[in-house]
């Protein structure tokens, strides 16, 4: 599970030299604030956050039907959603302290 967080770091590092060679610290804003976002909405479309009890389903089980998924599927939903969240998280941070700082105060 860490491999994705410390990817999300890689990342968002990347972003960073980017912004120092350009000269130019709206791309954390622009890149890691997209890249946090889908991660989020992303996380939260593997968990089955966004369904309203209907009959949408993630990998031929019903995710808002705990009781007809198996075991396994369930553990593999599961980490499937913290392995993005994990990911856009450090991205997700970096882009609210560059809108905090920038536009706030």
């Amino acid at each position: 599970m860490l491999k994705s967080f410390y990817l999300g770091v890689l990342v968002l590092i990347v972003v960073c030299v980017i912004c120092l060679m350009t000269n130019s610290w709206v791309y954390i804003y622009q890149i890691s604030g997209v890249i946090g976002g889908v991660s989020l909405i992303a996380c939260g479309i593997s968990i089955g956050a966004f369904q309203s009890g209907g009959g949408a389903g993630y990998g031929g089980d019903l995710v808002s039907d705990i009781m007809s998924q198996t075991k396994g599927s369930q553990d593999t939903r599961v980490k499937w959603s913290t392995r993005f969240l994990l990911f856009g998280l450090p991205n997700a941070i970096a882009a609210s302290i560059y809108i905090y700082i920038v536009f706030l105060t």
